[in-house]
């Protein structure tokens, strides 16, 4: 289903095509989609028909051919990519050999000359340090077989360009009777200018409002529960800021598409990926096409139908069921449902499997409880045992908060019976499985259990959903008794993985060294406290963990805060946000817009130009937050 592109999308997501990757390269070029396909193309044709019309004035037969040779195999290489990609990256290893040859070696040298000779014709003479470093990169780029097409390409065309312009008289009869194949740069460089600018602007119209992509921070994928959680602290901003609906509203198309893609995944790329140019390594773990990270994580799913819940019920938001019901969403809930029914029999009915995992990929040995079962935990780790406690905790209140949304939205008759039907299943499996006498009278809730005997207690791990947040995961029915046995022990010493500085001290994880806390759990502390004084300590904890660029980490050293992981990380921020505002009353907008004036005044006291009313440059005059928002 990777490589499968629905056709209302296809003008509002990247195409899933062969061309969008480089096959010698092993490498995907990024840049690259349908439109960039049309216009090397286009442009190609153009080289080639003129320079085989008539021999050039001015040019010798080895430069004519040269050129022809060049823009001829250009034309097949990129019609061979298009139409016939799997036969093409299939073809053996001499053809292949000379493919790459071609690429590396005879296209730099094509374009070093056609640069070469555009810049003697300007009248320019390069210095001889200019032709070394022209030549050192020229060497790097086939010693170390880089792309250098487009790279080589910007300059000449710009070049061509500006020349083009000072010859508007010449230009315009240069493709029928010119005498001099500079002219034809001239003209290649227009069109391709003029389709490389015109086309991408239209997709750029097309996508806006339909898909966000939102990347976790400092890595290049979406992951389901980090995007919602960033997207989260927006919805309350929607009535002030009505623009914003359209990144949220293109974040939910986001999450739906990809969960049709493959339901079992946990991460995404922005754009498609075909597998045949990633590693065995990254395929054997499911990644390619739209797949960053294949690791079954229940919360996922959870966090998806609360994303969903957490968008119709946001003040100011007119008419929220228009969007859900768009097929699209609906039929991504759908999925999720069923594939809960199936993962709550993972032993007979279950056909995921994870290379890591051991029995071939089928995991751990487990019983059935009722609960639903899942691979890694929120962290990405993979879990001791099958059952994740909180997790199961929080998909019951969020199966809770999808019935409401169905009586509200989609009135489907399957919605309503699969969303009872595993709520009763997964409480009665949480009361029977998950709740632990770890002492003679002493009950806590386990963090992980296989439904065959063996629990994981006395552990909790930082990030959501954990049993610390227990009271903020919409399970209504949790023992508020067991709970606070729960949280009493995984904050102390009982919990291996609860360390204490100078600086700091909270959760850390197995995800992490020893010694690093993480905010996301001190967060989450802070909102499930009852003390007013405790909650102020953490929340000057939280501050202090926002060491060096201003922004909170992944997790930091408790008794050194310049030692972190991950300098950014957008779920943590966002949670920073949510404890502010919810514990302090603090509408973080009206700080957050006094940061961004400043830092308007900053960027423009750079360059002097007085207003046109002779008053002061104040950076009220200047753009809106909305206008900040990358469209792409």
């Amino acid at each position: 289903m990777q490589g499968i592109t629905h056709k209302r999308f296809e003008s509002v997501i990247v195409k899933s095509h062969p061309y969008d990757a480089d096959s010698f390269g092993g490498s995907p070029d990024l840049d690259l989609d349908w439109s960039d396909f049309f216009f090397n193309l286009v442009s190609m044709a153009i080289v080639y028909v003129y320079f085989s019309k008539a021999a050039v004035a001015g040019e010798s037969l080895v430069a004519i051919l040269l050129c022809m040779g060049v823009a001829a195999f250009d034309i097949v290489l990129l019609v061979m990519r298009w139409l016939w990609f799997e036969q093409y990256v299939n073809y053996g290893s001499i053809v292949l050999s000379v493919l790459q040859a071609y690429r590396v070696v005879v296209l730099p040298v094509a374009n070093t000359w056609m640069s070469w000779s555009l810049l003697n014709k300007m009248s320019v003479t390069p210095s001889w340090g200019v032709v070394a470093v022209l030549g050192l990169i020229l060497l790097a780029c086939i010693v170390m077989g880089l792309q250098v097409r487009f790279f080589l390409h910007a300059p000449l065309q710009l070049a061509s360009v500006l020349f083009a312009a000072t010859s508007t008289p010449d230009i315009c009869g240069a493709f029928f009777d010119s005498t001099s194949s500079l002219r034809c740069i001239g003209i290649i460089s227009a069109v391709q200018l003029s389709l490389g600018l015109v086309l991408p602007s239209l997709m750029v119209y097309l996508l806006e409002g339909r898909l966000t992509v939102v990347l976790t921070g400092d890595i290049p994928a979406m992951w389901v529960r980090d995007s919602a959680v960033q997207m989260a602290s927006y919805f309350p901003r929607i009535n002030k800021r009505p623009g914003m609906r359209l990144v949220l509203e293109g974040a939910i198309r986001a999450q739906s598409y990809f969960i049709l893609q493959d339901p079992w995944a946990n991460a995404y790329n922005p754009k498609y990926i075909p597998p045949s140019i990633i590693s065995k390594y990254d395929r054997q773990l499911g990644r390619g096409g739209w797949v960053w990270t294949r690791n079954f994580e229940l919360d996922s799913v959870a966090y998806f139908f609360n994303f969903l819940w957490n968008y119709h019920q946001s003040p100011g938001v007119w008419q929220p069921g228009q969007l859900l019901m768009e097929p699209l969403v609906h039929d991504a809930v759908v999925t999720m449902l069923r594939l809960l029914e199936v993962e709550q029999h993972h032993e007979q009915r279950s056909p995921y499997r994870y290379s890591e995992l051991e029995r071939e990929g089928l995991g751990p040995p487990c019983g059935y409880t009722g609960m639903v079962w899942s691979a890694f935990r929120a962290s990405d780790d993979p879990q001791k045992y099958s059952y994740n406690i909180p997790d199961n905790m929080y998909l019951w209140g969020a199966l809770a908060r999808l019935a409401k949304l169905n009586a509200a939205t989609w009135q489907d008759s399957y919605i309503a019976a699969s969303t009872q039907r595993l709520m009763n299943d997964v409480h009665e499996g949480i009361t029977k499985h998950g709740i632990v006498e770890v002492q003679p009278g002493v009950r806590m809730y386990a963090y992980e259990v296989d439904g065959l005997g063996k629990t994981l207690v006395d552990f909790d791990d930082p990030n959501l959903p954990s049993l610390l947040a227990l009271p903020l995961l919409g399970y209504e029915l949790y023992d508020q008794q067991v709970y606070a046995t729960t949280r009493t022990r995984i904050l102390s010493p009982a919990n291996p993985y609860f360390f204490s500085g100078s600086e700091l001290r909270g959760l850390g994880s197995p995800h992490t060294d020893s010694q690093f806390v993480w905010p996301l759990a001190t967060a989450v502390e802070a909102l499930t406290s009852n003390s007013t004084a405790q909650q102020a300590e953490l929340l000057r904890m939280l501050l202090k963990m926002a060491f060096g660029n201003g922004l909170v980490h992944e997790s930091v050293h408790v008794s050194s805060i310049s030692r972190f992981t991950r300098p950014e990380f957008g779920w943590a921020n966002a949670m920073l946000v949510v404890a502010v505002e919810s514990l302090l009353g603090v509408d973080c907008d009206l700080e957050a817009e006094v940061h961004r004036l400043a830092g308007i005044a900053q960027r423009e006291g750079h360059e002097a130009r007085m207003p046109a009313n002779k008053g002061r440059d104040i950076p009220q005059f200047y753009e809106q937050l909305e206008a900040g928002i990358i469209h792409e």
